[in-house]
């Protein structure tokens, strides 16, 4: 089942709702969960691990399962939320598994950007029940709405003239950078 809607160009973004509707149930339980361990976790190590995780998601065989079942989209969607609790950004995590369903860029960018917006609301909820004080923070807080609508902005019209083989190679690249400084970041914690 998919959502499609009409950008301003007129291209046609293509939302996976059931990868969402899957995702986000799977979220829901990893948020949850992430709520009884998050003080209780050494991050450093973990990002480490992450960092491995997504080079193979990346780089090594594809998984034996399907990307596409029902239960490993409830898995990612209850793993990746859960670890986006302790890394911060969960984008290279939820952007590599993404990675191996083969979508093509913009239903990609669609159904990406979704899943992220739910993680995001998930975390602000784990971390409302936690104790944080987002009042003290509102002014960062626009600020980083103002340029993210910004950075979509101007992704969307990089994103419209970039060709699929040539989008699907960057995205490997960049994420595959991200994940060395995940390492870089963990590896600093035992120097």
């Amino acid at each position: 089942m998919e959502y499609q809607y009409l950008g301003d160009d007129h291209r046609t973004f293509t939302i996976d709702l059931n990868m969402l509707a899957y995702f986000s149930v799977g979220g829901l339980f990893g948020a949850v969960l992430s709520t009884t361990v998050v003080t209780q976790i050494a991050l450093e190590p973990m990002k480490i691990v992450l960092a491995i995780f997504i080079f193979y998601l990346l780089w090594g065989p594809k998984p034996k399962f399907s990307g596409t079942s029902p239960s490993v989209r409830f898995i990612a969607g209850l793993s990746t939320a859960f670890l986006s609790v302790f890394v911060g950004a969960s984008g290279p995590i939820v952007s590599s598994y993404l990675y191996t369903n083969e979508y093509e860029k913009l239903k990609f960018t669609a159904t990406f950007s979704s899943c992220m917006a739910l993680q995001h609301v998930l975390k602000a909820g784990v971390f409302s029940v936690v104790g944080f004080a987002f009042f003290n923070w509102l002014p960062l807080i626009f600020c980083m709405v103002v340029s993210g609508m910004l950075g979509t902005f101007i992704g969307l019209h990089v994103l419209n003239k970039i060709p699929t083989s040539n989008f699907k190679k960057g995205l490997r690249l960049i994420l595959s950078f991200l994940s060395l400084h995940l390492i870089w970041q963990g590896v600093r914690y035992f120097l």
